[in-house]
């Protein structure tokens, strides 16, 4: 057999000789050597067998060289491969001067399913074929968008410092024990911050949820319970690290992207908790933390946390009308109410279901934060009164009111200056909460606020 060779200087993209455009024929070969290419871990030897995969050569041994010189074409040009989009790397091929010397009867055969094709996507989504054009859609280096998405879990095994893309806290639960807050530092914040605004707040939620999305709030969320004779409310226990990396890529592979697209967007959005941030913590909230979550602090995670529930919020809103309820969901929060008593044995198998199908759903129940609430006494539901109309309950407003009393007498206590970042933002941050639902009592807050002397 007849071993051939080009010489380098026959392949010089320079040459004054240069070959026409490439045609039809081409384009198409040099389509299928692309979407080979890109399905390969960009190797030498990799890329060349895939290309003898897919097209049929008259002449193997010929073949052999001018698809090697190819693919030193390309290696060059994208170092490594995966930097490559799908057209940019059709045209380096069809432009390349080795395609054009290929043996006459040279064709497609075989066209490769590779990560380097992009679903038509449902939603009005980017379209992204390749990590190369994930990293250029986020304005990032490849090698920054492999530390930052820390596919192969090296930082997990690493010393906690500042190469680390969390800043991790624990702060005491009201009810008890202690919740995790994982927060992005500004780098990863600012990728998070655009997929979710590009890419996760163009998928629907089902509408039953009503948390961190346009046009929904706290006060959408308890509206369809004012007034009603039982209001049931149903606590969904460690709703963000319940939702695991496979079904954050789910979700973006729902959207259309490819399999690794889909993957690297995932590893974005979710976190492995390194085991020195977790010493004294209960085994299964380490269990839960060690494997890759979406992280309760991430501009990301309530969106993905609510998409990934969609089943959830399906089969609980199926549930509610099967037995005459109204229901909502804010976050965590599950809301069910009716409009005429019910036995506390009905409502107790209303709650069992509910418990069930979060289960079935890859969610549990906090059953010791449930709370059946008749119209006799307070209905609560996301710190609002929803007896008569929704309200904030009196003692958080005079509990307010007394702080802002004392602050505007004898000036801002030194506890509770240090207690918070910005104690006169996280001030006006709750009177507009309690404005919100009543502009009387906000307008007096505020009057008070405007009292106290800051500089001191």
């Amino acid at each position: 057999m007849t071993e051939w060779t080009f010489d380098a200087d026959d392949l010089d993209e320079d040459e004054e000789d240069a070959d026409p455009p490439p045609g039809p024929a081409e384009l198409r070969l040099a389509r299928a050597l692309a979407l080979a290419f890109l399905g390969t871990d960009g190797r030498r030897r990799a890329m060349i067998e895939a290309a003898l995969a897919t097209l049929h050569v008259p002449d193997e041994a010929r073949a052999r060289a001018w698809i090697g010189a190819l693919v030193a074409l390309v290696r060059r040009t994208f170092d490594p491969l995966r930097r490559a989009s799908l057209d940019e790397l059709t045209t380096t091929i069809a432009h390349g001067r080795a395609l054009a010397r290929r043996d006459r009867g040279v064709h497609v055969v075989r066209w490769v399913a590779t990560p380097g094709e992009m679903r038509a996507p449902r939603w009005d989504v980017p379209r992204i074929d390749t990590v190369g054009d994930l990293a250029r859609w986020l304005d990032v280096e490849i090698g920054e968008l492999d530390w930052l998405a820390d596919r192969r879990a090296m930082l997990v095994r690493a010393r906690v410092g500042p190469l680390h893309h969390y800043v991790r806290t624990w702060v005491p639960k009201p009810s008890g024990g202690a919740r995790l807050i994982e927060a992005p530092k500004a780098r990863l914040a600012a990728i998070q911050r655009r997929v979710l605004r590009e890419v996760l707040e163009r998928v629907p939620m089902h509408d039953v949820a009503h948390g961190f999305r346009r046009g929904r709030s706290v006060a959408t969320f308890v509206a369809p319970h004012v007034g009603r004779a039982v209001v049931v409310r149903v606590d969904l226990e460690d709703f963000f690290a319940s939702v695991t990396r496979g079904r954050v890529i789910g979700i973006f592979r729902s959207a259309g992207y490819p399999e690794e697209i889909a993957r690297t967007l995932a590893a974005l959005c979710t976190t492995r908790t390194p085991a020195s941030e977790m010493r004294g913590i209960e085994h299964a909230v380490r269990a839960r933390l060690r494997v890759p979550h979406l992280p309760q602090g991430a501009p990301t995670s309530p969106a993905l946390a609510s998409l990934a529930a969609f089943r959830l919020d399906a089969r609980i809103e199926g549930l509610a009308r099967a037995v005459g309820a109204r229901c909502t969901r804010y976050a965590d929060d599950v809301a069910l109410s009716f409009e005429r008593d019910r036995s506390h044995g009905a409502i107790d198998r209303v709650i069992a279901r509910i418990a069930e199908i979060a289960r079935e759903e890859g969610f549990g129940v906090a059953s010791h934060k449930t709370r059946v609430m008749r119209r006799g006494a307070r209905q609560s539901l996301a710190g609002v009164v929803v007896n008569e109309r929704p309200a904030v309950a009196r003692e958080e407003y005079e509990r307010l009111r007394a702080i802002l009393h004392r602050a505007a007498t004898r000036g801002p206590s030194p506890d509770e200056l240090g207690a918070h970042r910005d104690l006169r933002a996280h001030l006006a941050g709750r009177i507009a909460w309690i404005a919100q639902w009543s502009e009387r009592r906000g307008a007096k807050l505020a009057a008070m606020l405007a009292r106290i002397d800051w500089s001191a």
